[in-house]
């Protein structure tokens, strides 16, 4: 599943009916973006989908099955659009293999799941309420997992690789959950400064970042 524009066999060119409902389905998913990162996933509606994006009900029923389906791609087009990319910087930080890269990358995703708070809260309500969608974190973290290649590569071939793959998937679980369950508004930035340090702590201790590598900060 996802956002990315639909296209067409080699040497077929898409129709304007073609063109018409991919460019319907694209403002469907912005649409609902917008509705769940302003209204939480339970409180937004089709109707405020569908409102927002000027089509009618039918149309919307066309493309998703429901809430949970175009939510799975509101989902996709916040990743696509960023996150991604962003898990590639990780990559970048684990192969350098220091304390200050690994502190500097929680910096910057930090700050990236503060930038989308409201989507991310969604989202965790989501998976809360539609047991369908817990299939689809599992899958995301399998992307994170699959966008390591440099640090995969430096890998012994065999479990060890998966597992070491396995525990940044579970690290990165780990943070988000710091982020959006023991953070508050109100948190002073000293006291996400000292979380952010203990969470790097935490990182370096079980990646076996050496003590050498860890006072690099």
């Amino acid at each position: 599943m996802t956002t990315d524009s639909i296209q067409p066999p080699p040497g077929r060119r898409t129709s304007m009916r073609d063109d018409q409902k991919r460019l319907t389905r694209e403002r469907l998913v912005a649409a609902s973006y917008d509705a769940f990162t302003r209204c939480g996933y339970s409180a937004a509606t089709i109707r405020d989908i569908t409102n927002a994006a000027d089509v009618n009900r039918a149309t919307f029923y066309l493309h998703f099955s429901g809430k949970p389906e175009i939510f799975l791609a509101a989902a996709d087009h916040l990743l696509a659009r960023s996150a991604f990319d962003h898990w590639k910087t990780l990559d970048t930080a684990l192969i350098t293999g220091t304390r200050r890269s690994i502190h500097n990358w929680l910096i910057d995703a930090t700050q990236w799941w503060l930038d989308h708070a409201e989507f991310v809260s969604a989202w965790n309500e989501a998976l809360a309420i539609e047991s369908t969608l817990r299939n689809s974190q599992s899958a995301v973290y399998d992307r994170i997992g699959h966008s390591l290649t440099q640090y995969e590569a430096s890998l012994p071939e065999g479990p060890e690789r998966q597992r070491a793959v396995l525990l940044i998937e579970m690290l990165v679980l780990q943070l988000n959950s710091v982020i959006t369950q023991y953070w508050q508004p109100d948190t002073s930035p000293s006291e996400r400064a000292e979380t952010l340090d203990l969470l790097a702590d935490i990182w370096c201790m079980t990646l076996r970042i050496t003590t050498a590598s860890a006072s690099a900060s």
